[in-house]
Protein backbone atom coordinates (compact mmCIF):
# COMPACT_ATOMS: atom_id res chain seq x y z
CA UNK A 1 0.00 0.00 0.00
CA UNK A 2 1.62 3.58 -1.14
CA UNK A 3 0.03 6.22 1.18
CA UNK A 4 -1.31 8.93 -0.98
CA UNK A 5 -1.34 12.02 1.22
CA UNK A 6 0.42 12.91 4.20
CA UNK A 7 -1.27 15.32 6.83
CA UNK A 8 0.69 16.98 9.31
CA UNK A 9 1.59 20.52 10.96
CA UNK A 10 5.00 20.56 9.69
CA UNK A 11 7.31 17.82 11.21
CA UNK A 12 9.95 20.66 13.26
CA UNK A 13 6.53 21.78 14.84
CA UNK A 14 5.44 18.75 15.68
CA UNK A 15 8.71 17.89 17.08
CA UNK A 16 9.28 16.03 20.45
CA UNK A 17 13.18 15.86 21.85
CA UNK A 18 14.15 12.93 23.81
CA UNK A 19 17.67 11.68 24.50
CA UNK A 20 18.89 8.20 25.83
CA UNK A 21 21.87 7.13 27.03
CA UNK A 22 22.88 3.41 27.35
CA UNK A 23 25.99 1.86 28.52
CA UNK A 24 28.00 -0.24 26.57
CA UNK A 25 31.95 -1.95 27.20
CA UNK A 26 34.12 -0.05 23.98
CA UNK A 27 35.62 -3.17 23.34
CA UNK A 28 31.42 -4.58 22.71
CA UNK A 29 31.17 -1.58 21.10
CA UNK A 30 33.54 -2.31 18.19
CA UNK A 31 32.54 -5.43 18.05
CA UNK A 32 28.89 -4.70 17.69
CA UNK A 33 28.22 -1.32 16.60
CA UNK A 34 28.64 0.15 13.25
CA UNK A 35 30.31 3.90 13.17
CA UNK A 36 30.80 6.33 11.19
CA UNK A 37 34.08 5.17 9.56
CA UNK A 38 32.98 4.27 5.07
CA UNK A 39 33.18 0.41 4.62
CA UNK A 40 32.72 -0.42 1.11
CA UNK A 41 31.43 -3.80 0.24
CA UNK A 42 32.17 -5.55 -3.19
CA UNK A 43 30.60 -8.61 -3.87
CA UNK A 44 32.38 -10.56 -6.62
CA UNK A 45 32.04 -13.59 -9.00
CA UNK A 46 34.56 -15.39 -10.20
CA UNK A 47 33.88 -18.14 -13.16
CA UNK A 48 36.18 -19.97 -15.56
CA UNK A 49 35.93 -19.53 -19.53
CA UNK A 50 32.75 -22.14 -19.02
CA UNK A 51 30.78 -19.98 -16.61
CA UNK A 52 31.86 -22.25 -13.74
CA UNK A 53 32.03 -20.65 -10.24
CA UNK A 54 35.72 -21.23 -9.19
CA UNK A 55 36.46 -21.87 -5.60
CA UNK A 56 39.35 -22.06 -3.34
CA UNK A 57 40.50 -18.33 -3.79
CA UNK A 58 41.98 -16.39 -0.52
CA UNK A 59 42.63 -12.87 0.10
CA UNK A 60 45.84 -12.90 -1.78
CA UNK A 61 44.42 -13.47 -4.92
CA UNK A 62 42.54 -10.39 -5.49
CA UNK A 63 43.72 -6.73 -5.82
CA UNK A 64 41.11 -4.00 -5.85
CA UNK A 65 41.07 -0.88 -6.64
CA UNK A 66 39.39 2.80 -6.49
CA UNK A 67 39.83 5.08 -9.33
CA UNK A 68 43.45 3.02 -9.92
CA UNK A 69 44.06 3.61 -6.37
CA UNK A 70 45.58 0.27 -4.94
CA UNK A 71 42.75 -0.31 -2.28
CA UNK A 72 43.67 -2.50 1.21
CA UNK A 73 41.17 -5.28 1.69
CA UNK A 74 40.43 -5.14 5.02
CA UNK A 75 37.39 -7.86 5.16
CA UNK A 76 37.33 -11.11 3.04
CA UNK A 77 34.38 -13.39 3.31
CA UNK A 78 33.34 -16.93 0.86
CA UNK A 79 29.53 -17.01 0.98
CA UNK A 80 28.61 -20.56 -0.61
CA UNK A 81 25.10 -19.99 -0.28
CA UNK A 82 24.60 -21.82 2.34
CA UNK A 83 22.53 -20.17 5.49
CA UNK A 84 24.61 -17.79 7.81
CA UNK A 85 24.23 -16.82 11.38
CA UNK A 86 23.13 -13.28 12.09
CA UNK A 87 22.75 -11.58 15.16
CA UNK A 88 19.21 -11.89 16.37
CA UNK A 89 17.82 -8.34 17.27
CA UNK A 90 16.62 -7.38 20.71
CA UNK A 91 13.51 -9.16 20.97
CA UNK A 92 11.89 -9.90 24.38
CA UNK A 93 8.71 -11.91 23.58
CA UNK A 94 8.85 -12.38 20.13
CA UNK A 95 5.98 -14.62 19.93
CA UNK A 96 3.55 -12.28 21.37
CA UNK A 97 0.53 -11.39 18.83
CA UNK A 98 1.11 -7.92 19.81
CA UNK A 99 4.86 -7.53 18.62
CA UNK A 100 6.03 -6.54 15.66
CA UNK A 101 9.33 -6.63 13.94
CA UNK A 102 11.05 -5.67 10.58
CA UNK A 103 14.39 -7.85 10.82
CA UNK A 104 14.85 -10.79 9.19
CA UNK A 105 14.80 -13.93 11.22
CA UNK A 106 15.53 -16.33 8.08
CA UNK A 107 18.70 -15.25 7.18
CA UNK A 108 20.41 -17.20 4.03
CA UNK A 109 23.81 -16.83 2.46
CA UNK A 110 21.79 -16.41 -1.20
CA UNK A 111 17.99 -14.87 -1.77
CA UNK A 112 16.69 -13.46 -5.11
CA UNK A 113 13.51 -11.58 -5.68
CA UNK A 114 11.89 -12.59 -9.01
CA UNK A 115 10.09 -9.53 -10.15
CA UNK A 116 7.15 -9.38 -12.56
CA UNK A 117 7.22 -6.01 -14.65
CA UNK A 118 3.57 -4.70 -15.16
CA UNK A 119 4.89 -1.26 -15.87
CA UNK A 120 7.23 -1.65 -18.44
CA UNK A 121 6.16 -4.75 -20.40
CA UNK A 122 2.93 -5.65 -22.77
CA UNK A 123 0.04 -8.08 -22.31
CA UNK A 124 1.53 -10.68 -24.41
CA UNK A 125 5.67 -10.08 -22.78
CA UNK A 126 3.68 -10.21 -18.88
CA UNK A 127 2.39 -13.02 -20.25
CA UNK A 128 5.52 -15.03 -21.25
CA UNK A 129 7.25 -14.40 -18.79
CA UNK A 130 4.24 -15.66 -16.11
CA UNK A 131 4.69 -18.59 -17.77
CA UNK A 132 8.29 -19.09 -17.72
CA UNK A 133 8.71 -18.53 -14.46
CA UNK A 134 5.92 -21.32 -13.38
CA UNK A 135 8.32 -23.43 -15.67
CA UNK A 136 11.48 -22.41 -14.19
CA UNK A 137 9.52 -23.08 -10.41
CA UNK A 138 8.58 -26.58 -11.58
CA UNK A 139 11.97 -27.36 -12.50
CA UNK A 140 13.76 -25.67 -9.25
CA UNK A 141 16.12 -27.15 -7.27
CA UNK A 142 14.89 -27.85 -3.17
CA UNK A 143 16.55 -25.16 -1.25
CA UNK A 144 16.64 -22.25 -3.79
CA UNK A 145 14.79 -19.34 -1.42
CA UNK A 146 12.44 -17.30 -3.91
CA UNK A 147 10.11 -14.09 -3.79
CA UNK A 148 7.64 -13.33 -5.74
CA UNK A 149 7.16 -9.73 -6.28
CA UNK A 150 5.39 -7.59 -8.89
CA UNK A 151 5.96 -3.80 -9.98
CA UNK A 152 2.62 -2.42 -10.65
CA UNK A 153 3.61 1.13 -10.20
CA UNK A 154 4.90 0.82 -6.81
CA UNK A 155 5.89 -2.35 -5.34
CA UNK A 156 4.29 -5.52 -4.38
CA UNK A 157 4.78 -8.71 -2.89
CA UNK A 158 2.84 -11.61 -4.48
CA UNK A 159 4.99 -14.26 -2.33
CA UNK A 160 7.54 -13.75 0.10
CA UNK A 161 10.65 -15.41 0.75
CA UNK A 162 10.50 -19.13 1.23
CA UNK A 163 11.88 -22.84 -0.27
CA UNK A 164 8.26 -23.98 -0.96
CA UNK A 165 7.90 -23.29 -4.63
CA UNK A 166 4.74 -25.12 -4.87
CA UNK A 167 3.45 -22.51 -2.39
CA UNK A 168 5.36 -19.78 -4.86
CA UNK A 169 3.38 -21.78 -7.78
CA UNK A 170 0.37 -21.54 -6.03
CA UNK A 171 0.78 -17.53 -5.74
CA UNK A 172 1.60 -17.24 -9.45
CA UNK A 173 -1.69 -18.78 -10.36
CA UNK A 174 -3.38 -16.15 -8.61
CA UNK A 175 -1.52 -13.28 -10.42
CA UNK A 176 -2.93 -11.56 -13.78
CA UNK A 177 -1.25 -10.17 -16.63
CA UNK A 178 -2.42 -6.41 -17.45
CA UNK A 179 -0.37 -3.66 -18.39
CA UNK A 180 -0.11 -0.67 -17.28
CA UNK A 181 -1.42 2.65 -18.56
CA UNK A 182 1.67 4.25 -18.47
CA UNK A 183 2.98 1.60 -20.97
CA UNK A 184 -0.20 2.10 -23.39
CA UNK A 185 0.57 6.14 -23.35
CA UNK A 186 4.06 5.68 -23.81
CA UNK A 187 3.98 3.63 -26.69
CA UNK A 188 1.41 6.14 -28.21
CA UNK A 189 1.94 5.55 -32.35
CA UNK A 190 2.78 9.14 -34.18
CA UNK A 191 0.08 11.02 -36.06
CA UNK A 192 0.46 11.31 -39.34
CA UNK A 193 3.10 14.28 -40.85
CA UNK A 194 0.93 17.72 -40.15
CA UNK A 195 0.18 20.12 -42.56
CA UNK A 196 2.86 22.80 -43.54
CA UNK A 197 3.14 25.47 -41.01
CA UNK A 198 0.89 23.50 -38.42
CA UNK A 199 3.42 23.04 -35.27
CA UNK A 200 4.16 19.50 -34.53
CA UNK A 201 3.44 19.40 -30.91
CA UNK A 202 -0.09 21.00 -31.76
CA UNK A 203 -0.69 18.43 -35.04
CA UNK A 204 0.14 15.58 -32.42
CA UNK A 205 0.28 15.93 -28.67
CA UNK A 206 0.33 12.42 -28.18
CA UNK A 207 3.80 12.48 -29.31
CA UNK A 208 5.03 14.89 -26.77
CA UNK A 209 2.71 12.89 -24.11
CA UNK A 210 4.30 9.46 -25.14
CA UNK A 211 7.42 10.92 -24.10
CA UNK A 212 6.12 12.27 -20.66
CA UNK A 213 4.68 8.77 -19.40
CA UNK A 214 7.75 6.95 -20.76
CA UNK A 215 9.91 9.24 -18.76
CA UNK A 216 7.46 8.96 -15.74
CA UNK A 217 7.90 5.30 -16.45
CA UNK A 218 11.37 4.89 -15.46
CA UNK A 219 11.27 7.39 -12.89
CA UNK A 220 9.24 5.28 -11.07
CA UNK A 221 10.34 2.24 -11.73
CA UNK A 222 13.88 3.54 -10.18
CA UNK A 223 12.16 4.76 -7.13
CA UNK A 224 10.66 0.82 -6.86
CA UNK A 225 14.21 -0.19 -6.77
CA UNK A 226 15.18 1.92 -4.02
CA UNK A 227 12.06 0.82 -1.69
CA UNK A 228 13.24 -2.67 -2.90
CA UNK A 229 16.83 -2.48 -2.23
CA UNK A 230 15.69 -0.96 1.93
CA UNK A 231 13.80 -3.75 1.84
CA UNK A 232 16.01 -6.14 1.42
CA UNK A 233 18.77 -4.60 3.05
CA UNK A 234 17.77 -6.80 6.46
CA UNK A 235 18.63 -10.33 4.51
CA UNK A 236 22.35 -11.08 5.25
CA UNK A 237 24.57 -12.36 2.52
CA UNK A 238 24.10 -11.32 -1.55
CA UNK A 239 20.47 -10.85 -2.78
CA UNK A 240 19.45 -10.82 -6.29
CA UNK A 241 16.51 -9.57 -8.26
CA UNK A 242 15.56 -11.14 -11.43
CA UNK A 243 13.91 -8.48 -13.39
CA UNK A 244 11.42 -9.64 -15.97
CA UNK A 245 10.80 -6.72 -18.51
CA UNK A 246 11.07 -4.74 -21.40
CA UNK A 247 12.67 -2.14 -19.41
CA UNK A 248 12.71 1.54 -21.00
CA UNK A 249 15.49 3.09 -23.38
CA UNK A 250 17.83 5.99 -22.08
CA UNK A 251 16.30 9.59 -23.04
CA UNK A 252 18.82 11.59 -25.37
CA UNK A 253 16.41 14.79 -25.18
CA UNK A 254 16.58 17.46 -22.38
CA UNK A 255 15.23 14.41 -19.63
CA UNK A 256 18.46 12.57 -19.21
CA UNK A 257 20.03 14.36 -16.71
CA UNK A 258 17.64 13.36 -14.03
CA UNK A 259 17.05 10.26 -15.95
CA UNK A 260 21.11 9.02 -15.05
CA UNK A 261 20.38 10.94 -11.25
CA UNK A 262 17.89 8.74 -10.41
CA UNK A 263 19.67 5.46 -12.34
CA UNK A 264 22.12 6.11 -10.62
CA UNK A 265 20.59 7.10 -7.04
CA UNK A 266 18.70 3.51 -7.85
CA UNK A 267 21.70 1.32 -8.23
CA UNK A 268 24.06 2.82 -5.25
CA UNK A 269 21.02 1.99 -2.88
CA UNK A 270 21.01 -1.74 -4.36
CA UNK A 271 24.75 -1.56 -4.15
CA UNK A 272 24.40 -0.63 -0.78
CA UNK A 273 21.95 -3.53 -0.18
CA UNK A 274 24.33 -6.30 -1.59
CA UNK A 275 21.84 -6.85 -3.92
CA UNK A 276 22.50 -7.62 -8.02
CA UNK A 277 19.99 -6.99 -10.44
CA UNK A 278 19.60 -9.49 -13.57
CA UNK A 279 16.90 -7.94 -16.23
CA UNK A 280 15.69 -10.77 -18.27
CA UNK A 281 13.81 -9.43 -21.46
CA UNK A 282 10.12 -10.41 -21.35
CA UNK A 283 9.98 -10.18 -24.63
CA UNK A 284 11.96 -13.31 -25.65
CA UNK A 285 13.46 -13.52 -29.40
CA UNK A 286 12.52 -10.57 -30.97
CA UNK A 287 11.21 -12.04 -34.59
CA UNK A 288 11.18 -9.86 -38.00
CA UNK A 289 7.62 -9.54 -38.11
CA UNK A 290 4.74 -9.55 -35.72
CA UNK A 291 0.91 -10.26 -36.48
CA UNK A 292 -1.71 -8.28 -33.82
CA UNK A 293 -4.31 -10.13 -32.90
CA UNK A 294 -6.73 -7.36 -35.71
CA UNK A 295 -4.37 -9.32 -38.36
CA UNK A 296 -2.02 -6.05 -38.74
CA UNK A 297 1.65 -6.92 -39.67
CA UNK A 298 4.72 -4.91 -37.83
CA UNK A 299 8.15 -5.10 -38.73
CA UNK A 300 10.60 -5.03 -36.33
CA UNK A 301 14.22 -4.34 -35.79
CA UNK A 302 16.93 -4.82 -32.91
CA UNK A 303 17.95 -1.10 -33.57
CA UNK A 304 14.15 -0.49 -32.39
CA UNK A 305 15.02 -2.36 -29.20
CA UNK A 306 18.21 -1.96 -28.47
CA UNK A 307 18.07 1.02 -26.28
CA UNK A 308 15.84 -0.72 -23.78
CA UNK A 309 18.34 -3.53 -24.15
CA UNK A 310 21.32 -0.92 -23.05
CA UNK A 311 19.16 0.19 -19.78
CA UNK A 312 18.80 -3.31 -18.63
CA UNK A 313 22.94 -3.52 -19.08
CA UNK A 314 23.94 -0.54 -17.61
CA UNK A 315 21.92 -1.31 -14.00
CA UNK A 316 23.20 -4.73 -14.40
CA UNK A 317 26.63 -3.90 -14.95
CA UNK A 318 26.32 -1.13 -12.23
CA UNK A 319 25.37 -3.38 -9.78
CA UNK A 320 27.36 -6.65 -10.90
CA UNK A 321 24.67 -8.81 -12.00
CA UNK A 322 23.75 -9.90 -15.61
CA UNK A 323 21.19 -9.02 -19.08
CA UNK A 324 19.93 -11.79 -20.97
CA UNK A 325 17.88 -11.00 -24.00
CA UNK A 326 16.90 -12.03 -27.38
CA UNK A 327 16.16 -15.67 -26.13
CA UNK A 328 12.78 -17.67 -25.22
CA UNK A 329 14.23 -19.96 -22.98
CA UNK A 330 13.44 -17.44 -19.82
CA UNK A 331 13.38 -19.75 -17.37
CA UNK A 332 16.85 -20.97 -18.39
CA UNK A 333 18.20 -17.11 -17.93
CA UNK A 334 16.36 -17.30 -13.97
CA UNK A 335 18.48 -20.54 -13.61
CA UNK A 336 21.58 -19.04 -14.69
CA UNK A 337 20.78 -15.53 -12.33
CA UNK A 338 20.17 -17.97 -9.33
CA UNK A 339 23.60 -20.10 -10.09
CA UNK A 340 25.29 -16.52 -10.02
CA UNK A 341 24.37 -16.52 -6.16
CA UNK A 342 25.48 -19.92 -5.12
CA UNK A 343 29.32 -19.11 -5.06
CA UNK A 344 30.58 -15.23 -4.48
CA UNK A 345 33.76 -13.40 -2.76
CA UNK A 346 32.79 -10.48 -0.68
CA UNK A 347 36.13 -7.45 -0.39
CA UNK A 348 35.54 -4.67 1.93
CA UNK A 349 37.58 -1.76 2.10
CA UNK A 350 38.07 1.37 3.52
CA UNK A 351 38.78 4.00 0.78
CA UNK A 352 41.77 5.60 1.29
CA UNK A 353 40.41 8.60 -0.35
CA UNK A 354 38.26 10.44 2.88
CA UNK A 355 37.18 13.12 0.81
CA UNK A 356 32.67 12.50 0.29
CA UNK A 357 32.19 15.32 -2.10
CA UNK A 358 29.48 13.53 -3.81
CA UNK A 359 31.97 12.42 -6.90
CA UNK A 360 31.44 8.82 -8.38
CA UNK A 361 34.20 6.64 -7.90
CA UNK A 362 35.00 3.69 -10.01
CA UNK A 363 35.80 0.48 -8.56
CA UNK A 364 38.11 -2.69 -10.11
CA UNK A 365 38.81 -5.77 -8.94
CA UNK A 366 41.04 -8.22 -10.47
CA UNK A 367 42.48 -12.05 -9.71
CA UNK A 368 45.84 -13.21 -10.27
CA UNK A 369 45.09 -16.65 -11.85
CA UNK A 370 44.63 -16.36 -15.27
CA UNK A 371 41.70 -17.28 -17.51
CA UNK A 372 38.97 -16.44 -15.28
CA UNK A 373 36.27 -14.17 -15.83
CA UNK A 374 35.42 -11.43 -13.06
CA UNK A 375 32.14 -9.54 -12.26
CA UNK A 376 31.18 -6.72 -9.88
CA UNK A 377 29.09 -3.68 -9.40
CA UNK A 378 31.74 -0.86 -11.26
CA UNK A 379 31.28 2.01 -8.30
CA UNK A 380 29.64 3.56 -6.15
CA UNK A 381 29.27 7.84 -5.26
CA UNK A 382 30.71 8.84 -2.41
CA UNK A 383 28.16 10.97 -0.89
CA UNK A 384 27.15 11.74 2.77
CA UNK A 385 23.29 11.97 3.56
CA UNK A 386 22.62 15.56 4.35
CA UNK A 387 21.55 16.42 7.51
CA UNK A 388 19.68 19.85 7.07
CA UNK A 389 16.29 19.98 8.76
CA UNK A 390 14.14 20.12 5.29
CA UNK A 391 16.45 16.92 3.77
CA UNK A 392 15.59 14.99 7.03
CA UNK A 393 12.12 15.85 6.83
CA UNK A 394 11.45 14.85 3.42
CA UNK A 395 13.59 11.91 3.97
CA UNK A 396 11.47 10.47 6.43
CA UNK A 397 8.32 11.50 4.63
CA UNK A 398 9.35 9.33 1.17
CA UNK A 399 9.99 6.19 3.70
CA UNK A 400 6.59 6.99 5.39
CA UNK A 401 4.87 6.78 1.83
CA UNK A 402 6.90 3.26 0.88
CA UNK A 403 4.98 0.62 -0.51
CA UNK A 404 7.36 -2.45 1.76
CA UNK A 405 9.11 -1.95 5.17
CA UNK A 406 12.33 -0.78 5.27
CA UNK A 407 14.78 -3.07 7.13
CA UNK A 408 18.13 -0.86 7.11
CA UNK A 409 17.38 0.25 10.65
CA UNK A 410 16.19 -2.78 13.11
CA UNK A 411 12.63 -1.91 14.94
CA UNK A 412 10.62 -3.91 16.88
CA UNK A 413 7.42 -2.47 18.84
CA UNK A 414 5.19 -3.88 21.46
CA UNK A 415 1.61 -2.48 21.36
CA UNK A 416 -0.81 -2.34 24.13
CA UNK A 417 -3.85 -1.15 24.00
CA UNK A 418 -5.27 1.15 26.66
CA UNK A 419 -8.65 2.80 27.37
CA UNK A 420 -11.21 3.99 24.45
CA UNK A 421 -8.77 3.74 21.36
CA UNK A 422 -5.57 4.76 22.41
CA UNK A 423 -2.97 2.28 22.05
CA UNK A 424 0.62 2.67 23.16
CA UNK A 425 3.79 1.73 20.91
CA UNK A 426 7.11 0.57 22.77
CA UNK A 427 9.55 0.63 20.40
CA UNK A 428 13.31 -0.80 20.34
CA UNK A 429 15.97 0.34 17.90
CA UNK A 430 18.59 -2.03 17.33
CA UNK A 431 21.55 -0.33 17.78
CA UNK A 432 23.67 -2.66 15.71
CA UNK A 433 22.26 -0.96 12.51
CA UNK A 434 22.90 2.51 13.35
CA UNK A 435 26.43 4.47 12.83
CA UNK A 436 27.58 6.03 15.97
CA UNK A 437 30.77 8.24 16.25
CA UNK A 438 33.18 7.87 19.22
CA UNK A 439 33.74 11.03 20.96
CA UNK A 440 36.18 10.86 24.38
CA UNK A 441 34.31 7.88 26.61
CA UNK A 442 31.17 7.99 24.50
CA UNK A 443 29.52 6.83 21.15
CA UNK A 444 27.31 9.32 19.93
CA UNK A 445 24.53 9.19 17.21
CA UNK A 446 21.07 10.52 16.34
CA UNK A 447 17.69 9.39 14.91
CA UNK A 448 14.80 10.79 13.48
CA UNK A 449 11.19 9.07 14.07
CA UNK A 450 7.65 9.05 12.64
CA UNK A 451 4.53 7.82 14.11
CA UNK A 452 1.52 7.47 11.46
CA UNK A 453 -1.90 6.55 10.94
CA UNK A 454 -3.23 5.27 7.32
CA UNK A 455 -6.95 5.37 6.30
CA UNK A 456 -7.98 2.84 3.81
CA UNK A 457 -7.63 5.40 0.77
CA UNK A 458 -3.99 5.47 1.61
CA UNK A 459 -4.30 9.02 3.54
CA UNK A 460 -1.65 9.09 6.63
CA UNK A 461 -1.80 11.63 8.94
CA UNK A 462 1.45 12.23 11.58
CA UNK A 463 0.87 11.55 14.78
CA UNK A 464 4.16 12.03 16.51
CA UNK A 465 7.97 12.88 15.89
CA UNK A 466 10.96 12.30 17.91
CA UNK A 467 14.45 13.47 17.42
CA UNK A 468 16.77 11.00 19.76
CA UNK A 469 20.31 12.09 20.76
CA UNK A 470 22.08 8.79 21.67
CA UNK A 471 25.20 8.83 24.06
CA UNK A 472 26.08 5.56 25.15
CA UNK A 473 29.23 5.37 27.56
CA UNK A 474 31.35 2.31 27.90
CA UNK A 475 29.25 0.41 31.02
CA UNK A 476 26.40 -1.37 30.63
CA UNK A 477 26.92 -3.50 27.37
CA UNK A 478 24.35 -6.40 28.27
CA UNK A 479 21.44 -3.70 28.68
CA UNK A 480 22.06 -2.41 25.69
CA UNK A 481 22.22 -5.91 23.42
CA UNK A 482 19.12 -7.03 25.60
CA UNK A 483 16.46 -4.34 25.06
CA UNK A 484 17.91 -2.20 22.42
CA UNK A 485 17.43 1.82 22.87
CA UNK A 486 14.02 2.16 23.70
CA UNK A 487 11.26 5.20 22.89
CA UNK A 488 7.46 4.73 23.45
CA UNK A 489 4.45 7.06 22.12
CA UNK A 490 0.83 6.87 22.11
CA UNK A 491 -1.41 7.12 19.11
CA UNK A 492 -4.98 7.81 19.20
CA UNK A 493 -6.24 5.27 16.70
CA UNK A 494 -9.53 7.06 14.67
CA UNK A 495 -12.33 4.82 13.28
CA UNK A 496 -10.63 4.68 9.79
CA UNK A 497 -7.13 3.88 11.01
CA UNK A 498 -5.74 0.68 8.16
CA UNK A 499 -2.34 0.73 9.04
CA UNK A 500 0.03 2.23 11.63
CA UNK A 501 3.37 3.22 10.42
CA UNK A 502 6.64 3.56 12.48
CA UNK A 503 9.25 5.10 10.42
CA UNK A 504 13.38 5.69 11.85
CA UNK A 505 16.42 7.08 10.09
CA UNK A 506 19.93 7.09 11.44
CA UNK A 507 20.67 11.18 10.81
CA UNK A 508 24.78 9.81 10.39
CA UNK A 509 24.46 6.85 7.58
CA UNK A 510 20.56 8.25 5.85
CA UNK A 511 19.69 3.97 6.48
CA UNK A 512 15.68 3.64 7.10
CA UNK A 513 13.82 1.70 9.13
CA UNK A 514 9.79 1.13 8.88
CA UNK A 515 7.49 -0.75 10.35
CA UNK A 516 3.89 -1.54 9.06
CA UNK A 517 1.10 -2.90 11.48
CA UNK A 518 -2.37 -3.72 10.39
CA UNK A 519 -4.84 -1.72 12.73
CA UNK A 520 -6.95 -4.93 12.56
CA UNK A 521 -4.20 -6.24 15.20
CA UNK A 522 -4.55 -3.50 17.56
CA UNK A 523 -7.94 -3.77 18.13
Amino acid sequence: MVIRRLSACGLAAAGISAAIAVTLSAQAARQTFRTTTRLVEVSVIVTDRGGTPVTGLSREDFTITEDRVKQPISIFQVNDGRAVVAAAPPSPASDSPRTFSNRVHDPSGAATVILLDRVNAAFDSQWFARKHVDNYLRASRPGDRVALYVLDGSMRVLHDFTTDHASLRGALEHYRVRPGGHYDASNEAPAETPAEGVAVWLADPSGNMAQFFAERRALDTFSAFRYLAAHLSGTAGRKSIVWLSEAFPIPTREGRPEFVAQMRRATQALNDAQVALYPVDARGLVAAQKVSGVGTVTFTTFGGIRGNIETMQVVAEETGGRTFANTNALDLSIRRAFDDSRFTYLLGYYPSDTKWDGRYRSISVQVKRKDLRVRHRTGYRASRPAIDEQTRNSALREALQGPLQSTMVGLQANAERLEGSQVKLSVRIDPSTLSLARGGATWRGAVDMLFADVSPKGIGTISHTAKLDIALTDEGRDRATRDGLPVSRTLLLRPDTFQVRIVARDVASGDVGSIVIPAAQLK
